[in-house]
């Protein structure tokens, strides 16, 4: 009877843990060759077998290269914000998240622009008649009832950025065990939005990175 040598074990044992080893320092590595048949093959598992979308109750709607094309770049006049209200909202839309703070008054405004246009007094006297965008924003906001803000929370300023006392009251908050004893962060201001929008708005959230 022929009996292995124990080099043959040996061997036997090494080579997977050697293989095992490299395939971790790879992984570790994760070089571009790596990321691209990785990426490659999600792609290709996609295009046989794509993921079924289902209805989500949440819906972006995404200010994106095509929508400046059409409509011209950015900021818009929030004339224009409000028909996006009013069309959200009569497409059932339960509640309007904007994702930005509009901390300033529309410069592109009648008045705004008489100022910019040294406008002729007729001329200017005749632009003081026409709606203000936020006041015509603010109205679909008002209409709507269910757009929320957003605002960005931060330490107390007096430099004159236009920040102003956060709202005692306003925020509810959510913890695990874990979180109980971890420290919460204070922002005693907030840069918010213009006063007429911010009347109007059922809600305010924080946009803050953390």
């Amino acid at each position: 009877m022929v009996r292995p040598s124990p080099a043959f074990f040996n061997l036997g044992r090494l080579f997977p843990a050697l293989v095992l080893l490299a395939c971790v320092l790879l992984l570790l590595w994760d070089p571009a060759p790596l990321k691209v048949v990785r990426n490659t093959g999600f792609d290709t598992y996609q295009r046989w077998l794509p993921r079924a979308r289902d209805a989500s109750l949440v819906q972006v709607v995404d200010i994106d290269d095509q929508s400046l094309r059409l409509l011209g770049q950015w900021p818009w006049p929030r004339t224009r914000l409000a028909s996006l209200v009013y069309a959200l909202h009569a497409a059932g839309a339960r509640a309007i998240v904007f994702d930005m703070v509009f901390s300033e008054s529309d410069r592109t405004s009648p008045v705004a622009m008489s100022k910019l246009w040294y406008a002729a007094p007729d001329l200017a006297a005749q632009l003081q008649k026409l709606p203000d965008h936020d006041d015509a924003f603010g109205q679909a906001i008002a209409a709507s009832q269910r757009v929320v803000l957003g605002s960005v929370l931060g330490p107390s300023s007096t430099d004159g950025s236009g920040s102003e006392p956060v709202p005692v009251g306003q925020a509810r908050f959510q913890t695990t065990p874990d979180a109980m004893h971890a420290p919460f962060l204070s922002f005693p201001q907030q840069l918010g939005n213009v006063a007429v929008l911010a009347r109007s708005a059922a809600g305010t959230g924080a946009l803050n990175f953390l």
